[in-house]
């Protein structure tokens, strides 16, 4: 009887634990279709490791396991997470609704703070405006009907590549990226940063249409390059292709160098661009002319100025009164040979044409040519024979002197035939006209 019941017990457990009364083997059995093991009366399945229990089956079908805390009844609900090792543990949820989970497994705050959203699709749209506390990463489209604040980054993988890239919007306020190394003629492009630019070579800013470029300070228009290449400072109607306009007393250009032999402007001709046409340094030397060579640009002597004409026969220098410009009058000419010229416009014929005065004393004139070509050498207050070509008052130091004899020399005092004046005629012709007669 005692074995009876011994085995009526071993079969009812057996019936506990599997189908058809065979019990599974620890090494594993060749299960058929529709086997299967767990408890066929009202009564959890228990499956235990060092008779530790560590998971539960439901009558209800539920999977519960204890490193999930399966016994715990009032702790908050949470996720099922699993490890590099693949273990499974449990992870609470942090119980704030600002909050989402983050790649790295911990808890972030929301970075949206928006009213309402609705999602279709891809695409999310705001009914209100979108402030982003944090970065945004869109992988599709990012559309924005409303006003949006963006404290992080925004990443489009559209926009990435190779570098750094410049960034603009189209009409239709689609964000693109402007191509390098060439920047294209993209209206409304904003491709320059004010801090200034690390860009490729051959990079431009500017107009794409006919229509001036203007640059501004303090809302004020101050240069315009224009279409045909010229470019006005303070004038957007430039006549030449740099036209500066001064206003008020400010000096109009002005050249600073460290050191005086520094060249501060220089013009040179495009077809021998070696040859210096005008050149100012900045202690003042200025060279202008037609040079053969540029070795010929400099005066070794460092003259302040310095004019040059390779050809002789034409000028150098030319002073020019251009009052009538249909009849311009050249007073002063010097020519490459070095001949000068002096033309005076002046009423008088013995009006001083050419003079060298003393420095200290203007009213000492020590060299004068008149207008009608008469010369006077030394200061002289009295006027003695107006009408001599040649006039010195001083003393004349001379190797050889050649005098002319003139067709009216009074050679006719010497005939036999003329009267001579007694010693009192003569007397008094000289007291009255102050000179011998004849």
């Amino acid at each position: 009887m005692k074995q009876f019941t011994l085995l009526i017990i071993f079969l009812a457990s057996n019936l506990a634990y599997s189908q058809n009364t065979f019990k599974w083997s620890r090494t594993g059995d060749s299960a058929t279709t529709n086997d299967w093991i767990g408890t066929k009366t009202n009564e959890p399945l228990l499956l235990k490791a060092n008779n530790n229990l560590g998971i539960k089956i439901k009558t209800n079908g539920e999977l519960m396991f204890k490193s999930l805390d399966l016994n715990s009844n009032n702790g908050p609900d949470g996720f099922v997470l699993t490890d590099g090792q693949g273990r499974i543990f449990r992870f609470n949820f942090s119980g704030n609704t600002n909050q989402f989970l983050m790649g790295n497994g911990t808890w972030g705050t929301l970075p949206l703070s928006i009213t309402s959203f609705s999602a279709t699709g891809n695409q999310i749209t705001t009914a209100s405006s979108l402030t982003v506390g944090g970065d945004i990463v869109a992988q599709n489209k990012l559309l924005v009907t409303n006003d949006a604040s963006f404290n992080g980054n925004i990443k489009n993988t559209f926009l990435a590549g190779a570098g750094d890239k410049l960034v603009y919007a189209d009409a239709n306020g689609n964000l693109k990226v402007i191509p390098s190394p060439a920047t294209p003629c993209v209206a409304g492009a904003l491709p320059w940063y004010e801090g200034g630019n690390s860009s490729p070579v051959n990079n431009t800013i500017g107009t794409c249409t006919n229509i001036d470029f203007i640059l501004k300070a303090n809302n004020l228009n101050s240069i315009w390059i224009k279409p045909d290449k010229k470019v006005g400072i303070n004038t957007p109607v430039p006549t030449a292709q740099l036209d500066v306009t001064n206003i008020g007393l400010e000096t109009g250009i002005k050249f600073n160098s460290s050191t005086g032999s520094a060249a501060a402007m220089e013009f040179v001709q495009i077809s021998t661009p070696t040859f210096s046409r005008f050149k100012t340094f900045a202690d003042g030397r200025t060279y202008i002319g037609r040079f053969a060579s540029p070795a010929n640009d400099y005066d070794q002597n460092s003259s302040i100025l310095v004019v040059g004409q390779q050809l002789k026969n034409l000028k150098a220098l030319e002073l020019v009164d251009n009052t009538i410009s249909s009849n311009p009058i050249d007073y002063f000419s010097v020519y490459g040979s070095g001949y000068t010229e002096i033309k005076a416009n002046l009423p008088n014929a013995t009006d001083n044409a050419f003079a060298i005065m003393d420095a200290n004393n203007f009213n000492i004139v020590n060299f004068k040519i008149k207008k009608n070509g008469n010369v006077q050498i030394g200061n002289k207050s009295s006027v003695l024979h107006p009408n001599s070509e040649l006039l010195v008052n001083g003393t004349i130091t001379c190797k050889e002197l050649y005098v002319t004899k003139p067709s009216d020399w009074p050679d006719y005092v010497f005939e036999s035939n003329y009267k001579l004046l007694s010693l009192n005629e003569v007397e008094d012709f000289y007291k009255i006209k102050k000179h011998l007669p004849n």
